[in-house]
């Protein structure tokens, strides 16, 4: 008797840059590792994992193979490979290729007789399934993701207004200006603007926010240990927003193993921003 299947879709894709034109596809089966050849992907040790952040999808498990492969400055495509079980995330990074956020493309084992196959062009992306065991081939399923599928508009909206910090007198303003979520920061010492998105798990992301200082470290590329001179500033700052407290934290400053700060203004290791009411 076959036992059923469990399968479990989830997509997304994030706004980027201007991506390939080229095509490829990859599947989810039991010959997984052959079909994936075409994405050029690079094993992930534990240390790559954690210096990823990728232990924000799962805790690294010596059991499986991982794998990362390139889509774009800003989306990679996560494989975690085994005999009986193959799992594949489309993660969302940071630009030093950190990460943010991520969801699942698709899942399944051995116990399951559908094939699952994605197709990705430039900023869409087509998962198609179909039954391996029907004399008919026909394709069951068939999703377009566009490139908006990762913000939430709905979250954006809730976040428009005032966040203040009272201690280091630290302003953000929100507001949305031609369908995108744009921020003011203000502070005793400057003034600047830029772009923002919310996730749909909460993740508050502000864009062209260059860090005061960095050493290198977390938040880093993956990248092997040799001295390469200083680091390039990071220009983004994300963290996770408390819609009950309207409440958001960014950890100011790191360690020597971990260096850096990010608002030179702020005297708070931990700077929370509180939603004026």
């Amino acid at each position: 008797m076959i036992r059923f299947y469990v399968l479990l879709l989830i997509f997304f894709l994030q706004s980027c840059k201007e991506q390939d034109q080229k095509s490829f596809i990859f599947n989810i089966s039991e010959k997984s590792i052959e079909n994936y050849t075409p994405l050029n992907r690079s094993k992930l040790s534990k240390d790559l994992w954690r210096k990823h952040g990728l232990f924000n999808i799962e805790s690294f498990n010596s059991n499986f193979n991982y794998y990362i492969s390139h889509k774009s400055d800003s989306l990679k495509i996560i494989e975690r490979i085994y005999d009986t079980e193959n799992s594949t995330w489309l993660c969302l990074v940071n630009k030093n290729g950190f990460y943010l956020d991520h969801m699942q493309v698709a899942y399944d084992n051995a116990e399951g007789f559908l094939t699952v196959e994605s197709e990705m062009i430039d900023k869409n992306v087509i998962v198609k399934t179909w039954n391996d065991f029907s004399d008919i081939k026909q394709t069951i399923d068939s999703i377009k993701i566009t490139n908006e599928t990762f913000r939430n508009p709905a979250k954006e909206r809730a976040v428009v207004g005032h966040w203040k910090n009272e201690v280091s007198n630290l302003n953000f303003k929100l507001f949305v200006a031609n369908n995108q979520l744009e921020y003011t920061f203000t502070s005793p010492k400057r003034s600047f603007n830029g772009t923002a998105q919310v996730t749909a798990n909460n993740l508050i992301i502000f864009n062209d926010f260059e860090w005061s200082e960095f050493a290198g470290g977390a938040v880093d590329d993956g990248g092997d240990d040799k001295e390469q001179g200083q680091p390039p500033l990071p220009t983004e700052i994300g963290t996770t927003i408390d819609f009950e407290s309207d409440e958001f934290v960014i950890q100011n400053y790191g360690n020597a193993m971990n260096y850096f700060t990010k608002i030179e203004e702020a005297s708070e290791k931990y700077v929370s921003f509180k939603k004026v009411k």
